[in-house]
């Protein structure tokens, strides 16, 4: 089944405002260097690029905040960052944008940063400096902290986990999270890493791309046959809804109650596909909280989508972007 028609779906975004989000996961800083090159070095068979711009963006878990952010949401950050200028320019972004949550500095944990170097319009390179977390009951006491802080009619009404496996996200904090979101009948969003997909059996939804499918199916993708297999299989697993990012072939959803549902891809151009996947769970997160049943909320995040991969780097949709491209 391919769905075409979104109607009515613009109206939704205003409801993002003021919807609370618990996200959980991998704290990172996205770093782009932006320049020009017109010659190859003279001591390796590489560009050298003349760097004209530099780009700082919140990354990981983070991006996945500042989207929720910036589509109107009130994100709860619960996290580590390492006790170190990535770490501190972090915090300092959320703080001025009055982003609140639990997020701890550990002196013996490194922020992850992805710096991309940018030349004539393309990546040319990316390097990485991280460490892997290990103390993963931190986590799950401030993740305990902040439940405990938002009650009532503050209470969350949905919870991201935002995985990338480098070590926050523990099996018993997963155990407590989806125990909390049972209890509280809150959806909860997974994007991870993983290669073992019953371990977020309870979960409302997970989000893997194709890659990720493969790795948690054990299933090579190579035709729609073999995509309908590989995600039935996760759907198996325990969890009640995937949705399989596909890039320019869009997104398909699998559900105990609906599906499979191919849903198109809206890209008018891809610049760089960096950080889309945040912008998905970001915006499928809200709509999960603001009432949208499941498909609306997947088709929704799949037009999201599509406007950052227009974008260079790392950026956020905004509520006036997200309704100018529902309205066409």
């Amino acid at each position: 089944m391919v769905l075409r028609e979104e109607v009515g779906l613009s109206d939704w975004v205003s409801k993002f405002t003021g919807q609370r989000v618990i996200c959980i996961g991998d704290f990172m800083l996205d770093v782009f260097k932006i320049g020009q090159s017109t010659r190859m070095s003279p001591e390796a068979p590489v560009p050298v690029v003349d760097i004209k711009e530099t780009i700082v963006s919140p990354g990981g878990a983070a991006n996945v905040i500042n989207n929720i952010h910036s589509l109107g949401g009130i994100p709860h950050a619960v996290g580590i960052v390492g006790d170190d200028p990535p770490g501190r320019e972090l915090h300092d972004i959320f703080s001025r944008k009055g982003i609140k949550g639990c997020i701890s500095f550990d002196p013996l944990h490194a922020t992850t940063v992805k710096t991309r170097i940018i030349a004539n319009g393309k990546q040319v390179v990316r390097y990485d400096t991280e460490k892997f977390y290990s103390d993963g009951d931190l986590v799950e006491r401030l993740f305990k902290a902040q439940v405990e802080a938002l009650t009532g009619k503050n209470q969350a009404k949905a919870v991201v986990i935002s995985d990338y496996c480098k070590g926050v996200v523990s099996n018993d904090l997963i155990e407590a999270v989806l125990g909390y979101c049972l209890d509280k009948d809150i959806k909860c969003v997974v994007d991870t890493k993983r290669s073992d997909p019953s371990i977020f059996a309870g979960a409302f939804i997970i989000t893997p791309n194709e890659s990720e499918t493969e790795k948690m199916s054990g299933i090579k993708i190579v035709d729609e046959c073999s995509l309908l297999r590989a995600g039935r299989v996760i759907l198996n697993s325990g969890i009640s809804n995937v949705l399989i990012t596909r890039g320019q072939n869009g997104m398909t959803l699998f559900g105990s109650d609906l599906g499979p549902i191919h849903i198109n891809t809206t890209a008018r151009r891809v610049f760089d596909v960096t950080g889309a996947g945040d912008t998905v769970v970001a915006a499928l997160a809200l709509g999960l909280a603001a009432g949208m049943d499941v498909l609306e909320a997947c088709i929704l995040a799949n037009r999201a989508a599509g406007i950052v991969v227009g974008e260079v780097g790392t950026v956020a949709v905004t509520q006036s972007q997200l309704v100018k491209e529902l309205n066409g």
